[in-house]
């Protein structure tokens, strides 16, 4: 079979696949499940433990302790924190349940609160999680994390290609040709080009359906 410079030795879903670091497939992703949040103004706590400061920490942290609260008769300990910010000249409480993370971590990730709500604004809008494939919590944070994962290596794609696209674009670009043998990168450099190429090919470089061999005389 003759090779044609229009095909790709594989389809593109496979090679999406190669976008993804050696070291995470087929590993299972560590459940580390914490939040950080704004503490209320009228929040009843007590101070158990105050911690100290390290030297590389941010003179905007204020304070960081360890403080015990109470819901729904339950005692539980918590980490707030107070930070200065010195963009609006105001003191902030956060409350989280990670003690490990540094203090400066923790005010980051609530002030980049909005980029983290973009990223999953992205997969609402191009990977409509409407139907499930399983009813169980199981499944569907697998379908959730896929959808995750997906959209990981659309981004990739999305840098890596010379071409501007629109990510929802070349995202429904992609999901037309998933299963076409044509080199992904140089298709969405010139997808008409590409395209015009592989539909009009001379019919000795198509690929057969069904091949005979040829009867001996």
């Amino acid at each position: 079979m003759n090779k044609s410079t229009h095909f790709s030795g594989q389809p593109i879903i496979k090679q999406l696949l190669k976008l993804l670091p050696s070291h995470l497939v087929g590993r299972t992703a560590s459940r580390y499940k914490y939040f950080v949040a704004r503490q209320k103004d009228n929040a009843a706590y007590q101070g158990i433990e105050e911690f100290e400061l390290s030297d590389t920490t941010s003179d905007a942290v204020l304070k960081d302790e360890r403080i015990g609260v109470e819901k729904d008769g339950k005692a539980i300990e918590l980490r707030r924190l107070a930070y200065w910010g010195s963009e609006k000249e105001k003191a902030y409480e956060f409350i989280s349940n990670n003690f490990e993370l540094d203090p400066d971590k923790v005010a980051d990730i609530y002030k980049h609160r909005w980029q983290i709500e973009t990223m999953f604004k992205r997969p609402k809008q191009n990977f409509p999680l409407k139907y499930f494939l399983g009813d169980n919590q199981n499944a569907i944070e697998i379908q959730t994390w896929c959808g995750l994962i997906v959209q990981l290596l659309m981004l990739v794609v999305q840098r890596k290609t010379k071409r501007k696209w629109a990510y929802s674009n070349m995202v429904s670009m992609v999901r037309f040709h998933l299963m076409t043998y044509i080199g992904l990168f140089k298709f969405l450099e010139n997808p008409n080009k590409k395209w015009l190429g592989l539909t009009t090919k001379p019919l000795d470089r198509q690929l057969l359906l069904f091949w005979h061999r040829p009867l001996a005389n």
